[in-house]
């Protein structure tokens, strides 16, 4: 318990008592004036009003915990401004310390005084804009609001003198791991207040109804409601924090304040419908959420209009929103502006990174169901959205807020069972911002990768090893040149047979190798698949195959240089099982000229002094693979992976057609 001293109300003498030593104002719960106290004496400042039921669920003299802490609550000031009115509550420790607890959007947050220093004017903190404020260190601080706000009530004790209708200007400040703070500038005529604290977790925050009396309502009465309009029953389903309401049934847009409601404007009936009706309840991503507004937006982008829709859902944990725009849908969250960081054409939230995709200036064409905020039609605001497939990453600002919000990409699926509808929804159109791409798998390019480094050891032990069996050599010898010169005409070339081989384990692949000692020239050689007698009819026909060996040489301008290989390759394929053996016919021409292609010579001085015709010698194998075969296999492993390439890149290339940044 904390120490408390008794005293007199000034105005009525009732009994008044001050709980912290550092209070320095107490409303009489008789009277309601404000009582002022100084080191001489109390003083009876002005009336405050009634409070406004605002359904507070924490009632002064009530106690808890903040991280183990204890603390009770010794005041609450009731502010408004211009959206309607919220509550502050005064916290005192027991080790004589204080703060501030306040609420917005259902999120907990807990401030307390720092030396302020000398921050800079109202009118240099723009949204948006980073600060550094004095007593808080290093922190960097981004401004999220500015505004006005007015004091429309005030019940027990308060750090500071209350002055009722006192008005004055404030700017919130967000950073990062969920900080908080407000710079208090008041009325102006003294030096700003600087409160500086955190977003607090569901496990931080314990409460304790323990104050004495009548408590606060906790819920307004709303069962009975009805559309000032058109008499339409009207649900408010959160009434601590509905502000503005959408009938339905005649359009009118009503404003919603102490448990009432009040035309605000009588609006055209919408013409479309929600395909979540409003009410309807489901488990969606792990919380309990009940759809209570619908709104719908449209913006124009080089001329062309574009139309979405917002589901707003409560839960436990606050508010969340659920996008649809040509039927792809995004569950929203609103996050903390000083978690954010803007890079230009990027940004960076949760060690993620975000690339620039779309801006807009949306337009509210009507509403539907309840609002914590003052919406009204034709309200607008600057939009950048940043995406991450399936994540997307928006802000939006207007000349005195900017809030930030993450949105997660949902199949239409998961929302008819998650509200379990009737019917399912239709089907998406086109590509969305942030609609992960189905062809871009996880591991896809990195199973392609291992399955073609498997092939080519595969190829390359084939190569090493086994391309393999020898199964016959032989050395084939050209004619002289004297002879290709005096016999051109008649001469066809050289002829020589392999030794018979066997063929075991077909259809496989026979390897033939060429290696020849030509110097300037090339030598070429017909080889020909010949069954043996008796095994025609199992082996099939005779199969041919050109090899050529050519190795060129010479100079230009004195710098030598050397074309072509004296070895080749040539392969059989699908070879059945069965005796064979090689026919092999050989022609060479040598080229002393040092120039490529050049016509066969046809008499002895043509040919020069050198007659000797190169060595030729020919080897066949088993189980040998050609490079053909080999690149055909890979691009049979590929071609999955280059399909889904294709597909994926096509994906994503009309996923741009909806970008609008350069």
């Amino acid at each position: 318990m904390l120490p408390g001293r008794q005293a007199e109300c000034p105005n009525c003498g009732a009994p008044i008592a001050w709980q912290l030593a550092s209070s320095l104002a107490v409303v009489c719960s008789y009277c309601r004036f404000a009582v002022i106290r100084s080191d001489r004496a109390l003083s009876a400042g002005g009336r405050m009003a009634d409070l406004v039921p605002t359904a507070s669920p924490i009632a002064v003299g009530d106690e808890g915990s903040l991280s183990g802490k204890p603390f009770r609550v010794l005041g609450r000031q009731q502010l408004d401004h211009g959206r309607g009115p919220w509550d502050e509550w005064y916290l005192g420790f027991e080790d004589g310390s204080w703060g501030w607890l306040s609420r917005a959007e259902g999120r907990w947050y807990v401030t307390f005084e720092k030396p302020a220093g000398t921050p800079p004017s109202w009118e240099a903190l723009l949204p948006s804009s980073p600060v550094a404020l004095e007593g808080t260190g290093s922190v960097r601080w981004i401004v999220t609001e500015r505004g006005g706000a007015a004091t429309v009530s005030a019940e027990g004790e308060l750090p500071f003198v209350v002055e009722p209708e006192g008005s004055g200007r404030y700017v919130d400040l967000e950073a990062e791991g969920g900080a908080f703070a407000t710079l208090d500038f008041g009325d102006g005529s003294r030096p700003p207040s600087l409160f500086a604290g955190r977003e607090l977790s569901a496990s931080e925050l314990t409460l304790r109804q323990t104050a004495v009396g009548p408590r606060p309502s906790e819920r307004v009465e709303v069962q009975r409601l009805v559309c000032p309009s058109c008499g339409a029953p009207i649900a408010i389903v959160v009434p601590s924090e509905a502000e503005r309401c959408g009938c339905a049934h005649c359009g009118a847009l009503l404003d919603f304040q102490n448990g009432a409601l009040q035309l605000l404007v009588q609006l055209e009936p919408p013409t479309i419908r929600p395909l979540i009706e409003l009410g309807s309840q489901g488990e969606l991503l792990g919380l309990t959420r009940t759809v209570i507004g619908f709104m719908q937006r449209s913006l124009t982008v080089d001329g062309d209009l574009y139309t979405f829709r917002e589901y707003l859902l409560h839960s436990d944990q606050g508010y969340s929103w659920l996008l649809e725009e040509n039927h792809h849908w995004l569950h929203v969250t609103p996050i903390s502006t000083g978690e954010v960081r803007e890079f230009g054409q990027s940004a960076r939230y949760n060690a993620e990174s975000y690339r620039a995709f779309a801006r807009g200036r949306p337009s509210v064409d009507f509403v539907i169901g309840e609002f914590y905020w003052k919406v009204a039609r034709g309200d607008q605001s600057e939009t950048l959205d940043y995406i991450a497939p399936p994540r997307l990453l928006s802000v939006e600002r207007t000349d005195n807020e900017v809030s930030w919000s993450e949105g997660e990409y949902v199949e239409p699926a998961q929302l008819v069972r998650a509200f379990g509808l009737s019917a399912p929804l239709p089907r998406p159109v086109g590509v969305a911002p942030a609609q992960p791409n189905p062809y871009r798998r996880r591991g896809t390019s990195l199973v392609f990768a291992l399955l073609a480094a498997l092939w080519l050891l595969i190829a390359l032990a084939f190569e090493v090893f086994g391309s393999g069996q020898v199964l016959a050599k032989a050395t084939l010898e050209l004619p002289r040149r004297e002879a290709l010169a005096t016999q051109a005409g008649a001469l066809r070339g050289s002829v020589a047979f392999s030794e018979p081989f066997e063929v075991r384990h077909g259809p496989t692949t026979l390897k033939v190798d060429l290696e020849s000692s030509v110097g300037n020239g090339w030598v070429q050689v017909d080889s020909a698949l010949v069954p043996e007698p008796g095994a025609l009819q199992q082996a099939g026909e005779v199969r041919e195959l050109k090899l050529v060996s050519e190795r060129y040489t010479g100079s230009d301008d004195g710098e030598g240089w050397a074309e072509g290989e004296p070895e080749s390759s040539g392969y059989f394929s699908r070879v059945p099982s069965g005796r064979y053996s090689l026919r092999f016919v050989g022609n060479w021409q040598p080229n002393d000229n040092g120039s490529k292609g050049a016509v066969p010579p046809r008499t002895s001085e043509d040919w020069g002094a050198q007659a000797t015709p190169p060595t030729t010698r020919l080897e066949v194998s088993q189980g040998g693979r050609s490079p053909a075969c080999c690149c055909g296999t890979l691009l049979l492993i590929a071609l999955p992976w280059l399909l889904a390439r294709l597909n994926r890149l096509s994906f994503e290339q009309r996923r741009r057609q909806n970008e609008n940044l350069s």
